[in-house]
């Protein structure tokens, strides 16, 4: 009787430990995290916040690209959405990017921009 308790908790203890290790996947290698980085440090040179926030998606999406995930940038925010230390920040972020994309006459504040960009920027260091 026991003995079926304990395989039981090795079991389920097994299973917690492969969903945690698949949700952490691996990780963005040194050189490619670093060469994000650069081109967020040069995002900082781009007047036109709208174009800031843009540009910033298009970084954090080809990180996610490197790592394997597919689809669209929604779609694959929700695969990796337990990378991320602040999920919700990022999409919010991607909610602002949408909205610049898709909305007509949309005014972004510098305020906005750069909590959108820091987002991103933070995702990118999180993966």
């Amino acid at each position: 009787m026991w003995f079926v308790v304990i395989l039981l908790i090795v079991a389920a203890l097994v299973m917690l430990f492969f969903v945690w290790k698949m949700s952490r996947g691996r990780s963005l290698p040194a050189a490619v995290r670093q060469r994000l980085m650069e081109a967020f440090r040069q995002l900082e040179q781009i007047p036109d916040v709208h174009r800031r926030v843009m540009e910033a998606e298009k970084i954090i999406d080809h990180a996610l690209i490197t790592l394997g995930f597919q689809g669209t940038f929604g779609e694959k925010l929700k695969k990796a959405g337990p990378r991320f230390a602040d999920v919700d920040a990022v999409w919010r972020a991607h909610k602002l990017r949408n909205r610049i994309a898709h909305e007509q006459g949309v005014l972004v504040t510098p305020t906005d921009a750069d909590t959108a960009v820091a987002a991103f920027r933070k995702g990118v260091s999180d993966l």
